[in-house]
């Protein structure tokens, strides 16, 4: 799974290239959170940075 499907599934959103960019502007504003998963990668969340880094073998990227 790519990390503009897993944006797409979390926003419940269609997955289009419009939407991957939409959704991925949505999230850099943000400012410290990123999608991630846990176990499985077809259940996208949110983490901050800090969680993710703090925790690698729990939380893994796209």
């Amino acid at each position: 799974i790519t990390k503009g499907q897993a944006l797409c599934m979390f926003y419940l959103e269609s997955y289009t290239e419009e939407n991957v960019m939409k959704l991925t502007e949505t999230l850099e504003e943000m400012g410290n959170l990123e999608i991630c998963y846990s176990d499985d990668p077809t259940e996208p969340v949110l983490c901050s940075c800090a969680i993710i880094n703090a925790k690698p073998f729990k939380y893994h990227r796209y």
